[in-house]
This record gives structure tokens, sequence and C-alpha cells, in this order.
């Protein structure tokens, strides 16, 4: 629905708000119109803190070093032996290298 059709539609139902209505459909304002009483409430929005143009860019450091510190945790939960064998599997790649 068009701003204008709708602006209509309020004032056909709520003649008493038409007016109020329009302005706020047309600066995009959110409102909620009760047709018993024939009154106008305006919604209340809650704009939080704007998103830093870094996080943006790179993303959120803080996401990337919890994930990391869960693998890790993951890591060490195995055992020993998980990390005896990884060890053995980097040297023999190293001899695989040269």
């Amino acid at each position: 629905m068009r701003p204008n059709d709708l602006a209509d539609f309020i004032a056909k139902l709520c003649p008493a708000v038409g007016g109020r209505a329009r302005t706020m459909v047309y600066e995009y304002r959110p409102f909620y119109v009760e047709t018993e009483t024939e009154t106008l409430l305006e919604l209340e929005e809650t704009v939080g803190e704007p998103e830093p143009r870094r996080a943006i860019l790179f993303g959120d450091r803080k996401k990337i070093i919890k994930i990391a510190k869960e693998e890790k945790n993951k890591r060490e939960q195995n055992g020993p032996v998980d990390k005896r064998s990884q060890t053995i599997f980097g040297n023999i790649l190293k001899l695989v290298k040269k």
C-alpha cells in the first residue's frame, strides 16, 4: 500500500486523527491507531549503539577469540594422547617436505 493510500484509509476509519496520521505516514514514523477511541499512539523505537566501522569491515574480534578458546578447550579435553599424535603427525609432515 502506498503512503497516500494508507493515509486515506486511516482518514476514513478515524477522521479525528487523519491529519496527524498523514504526517506520520509520510515521515515513516511507527504509530498505532485505535479505531474505537479514535486515538493515535506513537510506538517507541529504541535505537541501539551504532556498530563501529572497524567491526563492520573486519568482523567482531571478540567472537573470533571466543571461538578460538572454545576450540582450544575441546582439544585439551581430548587428552594428551591426541596432542602427542598431533605432534608426531606434524614431525612426519616436516620430514616429508624436506
